[in-house]
């Protein structure tokens, strides 16, 4: 089983990523903060939500490794205290997860 962390800056193509891994099979779902701003179908973001939207994200991560299902988290995560939490719920949780943090690095050709 594998938990991939995709982590890097906004517009860095860790959504792309993280999407085209699920498109082929590779993972099974995969959970963004960002998921939890949208309106209507427009992604609105509003601080005054962010630890909601983190929290929201944790829960449903954590529902899909306790299933054991291969998942993607997909945020910022510009600290590592950011995305620990993931890690350590794997080891507490006793799930024999293969932990990947990926860091994308995609540039727009013009």
């Amino acid at each position: 089983m594998k938990l991939l962390i995709i982590r890097g800056v906004p517009g860095s193509g860790k959504s792309t990523h993280a999407h085209n891994l699920i498109a082929v099979g590779a993972y099974d779902c995969v959970h963004e903060a960002g998921d939890y701003m949208m309106v209507n179908g427009r992604y609105t973001y509003d601080p005054s939500k962010i630890k909601q939207a983190h929290a929201a994200c944790l829960a449903a991560t954590i529902a899909c490794l306790t299933q054991g299902r291969n998942v993607i988290v997909s945020n910022t995560f510009t600290r590592k205290w950011e995305y620990v939490e993931y890690i350590e719920h794997c080891g507490v949780a006793g799930i024999p997860y293969d932990i990947i943090v990926l860091e994308p690095r995609f540039s727009k050709c013009a």
